[in-house]
């Protein structure tokens, strides 16, 4: 029965997801994008023995729900690791916020920075309700996709808006190891 819900569970909200892509496909982007540090990060640099999982954030400089999701997935890194999966998270910030934020909160993951939102749009995240002449353009529809050591989509955990956010618990029992 617990199955049954968790599968009930991904196939809603990969359902009502805004992605543009199918679970079990490859990845629409390397993620070849610098982190807070400035460094420049890769799938491969991004993952665990068993994969990545990967938070698309609205910002770390206005969004409080995306800096209260931080701080929660920052306390439970070592649950992720120990089922062989590294954690990164992916705004349209810029380094320097990425890294103010990320060493005032002691965060230990990368923050991506994608100031043009490429990654953000070939992952068909980009919320379009945002004029094009908003400061807040090229944000996310917040989403928390987990992709396998292949570099396949496996799963997509999605809340309708933005102020909920998928419980780290069932984004932890997802987790295929």
């Amino acid at each position: 029965m617990k199955h049954l819900l968790l599968i009930t569970y991904i196939l809603i909200f990969s359902a009502s997801s805004a992605l543009s892509m199918d679970l079990n496909e490859k990845i629409p982007h390397d993620l070849a994008l610098k982190d807070q540090s400035a460094v420049v990060q890769s799938f491969e640099s991004l993952s665990g023995e068993n994969g990545l999982v990967l938070f698309f954030i609205r910002s770390v400089n206005w969004c409080p729900y995306c800096q209260a999701q931080l701080i929660d997935v920052n306390k439970h890194i070592s649950a992720f690791e120990q089922r062989g999966y590294k954690v990164a998270a992916l705004s349209y910030d810029p380094v320097g916020s990425l890294n103010k934020f990320s060493a005032q909160r002691a965060l230990t993951f990368p923050l991506l920075s994608d100031p043009k939102s490429e990654a953000i749009n070939a992952f068909g995240l980009l919320n379009t309700d945002i004029d094009p002449a908003s400061p807040h353009y090229g944000i996310p529809n917040p989403a928390i996709v987990i992709i396998d050591k292949n570099k396949m989509i496996k799963t997509i955990h999605q809340e309708n808006g933005y102020a909920k956010r998928p419980s780290l618990d069932k984004v932890l029992e997802s987790l295929v190891y």
